[in-house]
């Protein structure tokens, strides 16, 4: 009789508890998951219940979960704010840098179980889009820069928040005569067009249709989802090619360049006829000198050069080497960037 009786009083105050659950609006811009659970519940009694937090995607996977255990509402208005969760459980799709959303479609629910019954007595459920808070932006080569190689290092500054679900498109067009960059790169076929790309830089390789000296080229980025869609472009930029008389390289002939070394380690080339070299910069413009040492350190050639940001080549001819030097015996070439480290090349001149 007692245990009819208990479960006729717990049925009783279950069915008098009444709770209304009320989540916040986030914002659709720079949605952290600090800013959507935060809710008014309102009570007709006083309770003490688990809350459970919980926000999903477009095809329901967790993406973030938190509890608060064992919270006292009083009568009447109660609020709940994110940071009384403890802790609020990280699962995927965020951003590197505070708890952001990346970009897309959520749900967010808050569900109130009452401790005694283990009854749901309240819930509510909101979605958002989640905006781009940055689109991306063109880094390197900056507007109308006049760059001195045709395989140029294409930089790009990525969307934020970031996540590594987003990935870019990246086409280059050239421009022709009367058209702007805007105009050119939404109308003209694409000597490139790159899809998928996980990170935020492509190198212009021998590979792609070649770009010619003299010439005008327009440059832009796509930023996409994991649903392949669009979700923020950048403005369209333009360079130019130009080829200072050390960077001729590629009138030359594209191949058989080689990247030098941090060390002299005793591996030798052979060549013939020039000194074929590559030398990437990450970072800013700079000057180097080039230079060519005989076994006894004697400098054969030496030339200050202009260093790009992006892939630089060089070409040095044999002819330009001061002679009296011994053939037979090995070479080193030394580039020296203004602040940055050495690089190095052992070769042999190859007999014809």
């Amino acid at each position: 009789m007692r245990y009819f009786l208990n479960l006729l009083i717990l049925f009783a105050y279950s069915a008098s508890a009444q709770v209304s659950v009320t989540l916040m609006e986030p914002k659709p811009v720079g949605t952290s998951v600090n800013d959507v659970f935060n809710a008014i519940v309102i009570t007709n009694s006083a309770l003490t219940v688990n809350i459970t937090g919980v926000i999903t995607d477009v095809k329901n996977n967790k993406i973030a979960e938190g509890v608060i255990r064992q919270v006292s509402l009083k009568l009447g208005s109660n609020t709940i704010n994110t940071n009384q969760f403890t802790p609020v459980y990280l699962i995927n799709n965020m951003s590197n840098s505070g708890n952001l959303l990346t970009y897309g479609k959520y749900s967010f629910c808050l569900r109130v179980v009452e401790v005694v019954t283990q009854e749901e007595v309240g819930e509510d459920c909101k979605s958002i889009d989640v905006e781009v808070l940055n689109p991306p932006n063109l880094l390197s080569p900056y507007h109308e820069e006049i760059i001195q190689t045709k395989f140029p290092l294409l930089t790009w500054i990525p969307v934020m928040p970031s996540s590594p679900q987003i990935t870019y498109d990246l086409r280059v067009c050239e421009i022709l005569k009367g058209q702007s960059a805007t105009d050119a790169f939404s109308k003209n076929a694409a000597l490139l067009f790159q899809r998928n790309i996980s990170g935020n830089s492509l190198q212009y390789g021998i590979n792609h249709f070649p770009l010619d000296t003299g010439k005008q080229y327009a440059w832009g980025v796509y930023a996409k989802n994991a649903a392949d869609e669009v979700i923020g472009v950048t403005d369209v930029w333009m360079f130019t090619i130009k080829l200072s008389e050390l960077n001729q390289a590629e009138n030359i002939d594209m191949k058989n360049f080689v990247r030098m070394k941090n060390e002299p380690d005793n591996s030798f080339l052979y060549l013939k006829d020039y000194v074929r070299v590559i030398y990437d910069e990450r970072y800013s413009e700079t000057t180097g000198l080039l230079e060519v040492l005989d076994a006894n350190k004697n400098v054969l050639f030496s030339k200050n050069v202009e260093v790009l940001r992006g892939e630089n080549r060089y070409l040095i001819s044999f002819e330009d080497l001061k002679g009296g030097f011994d053939k037979n015996k090995p070479l080193l070439l030394v580039f020296s960037p203004e602040g940055r480290n050495k690089k190095y090349l052992e070769f042999y001149i190859k007999n014809k």
